[in-house]
């Protein structure tokens, strides 16, 4: 759910200007699904599944280290949060389910697809980043 409200512009998304924790995870998230949306579309009629998921916010060590204040404030609502067998159940899910075809491109909560913010369905922002990770790395789109 960290994507809703993040924004991405691929000519300044690498630059530090707008840099903030909260703020550069979200737009990760929104990379996430744009990216694996253009996956799932590279797949179809593969037979290979590509689906992206919210596992739900899960008592990770990712926040403890999150500065003074972010930090103990996530070290106070860790032990209300759920636990890293109930996040890893959607992935579990997804792995196991006998007919993964209705979750391909789709953007997945619990067992049920969802629908992402309107900039994660963008196709053309999805062929975009695909296209400028590619050059990135060094491989062809």
């Amino acid at each position: 759910m960290a994507h809703r409200g993040a924004r991405l512009d691929l000519k300044t998304w690498i630059g530090p200007q707008d840099w903030a924790p909260l703020t550069t995870y979200g737009r990760s998230k929104l990379c996430n699904i744009l990216f694996t949306r253009a996956l799932a579309k590279r797949l179809d009629g593969s037979g290979v599944t590509a689906a992206y998921l919210h596992p739900g916010i899960i008592a990770t060590k990712i926040g403890d280290t999150a500065g003074p204040v972010a930090g103990f404030g996530w070290r106070l609502i860790k032990p209300f949060l759920a636990s890293l067998e109930r996040g890893a159940a959607t992935s579990i899910f997804l792995a196991t389910v006998p007919d993964p075809t209705p979750f391909h491109g789709k953007y997945v909560i619990g067992r049920r697809p969802h629908q992402p913010d309107a900039p994660a369905l963008d196709d053309s922002l999805a062929e975009a980043l695909w296209a400028e990770s590619a050059r990135l790395t060094g491989l062809t789109a």
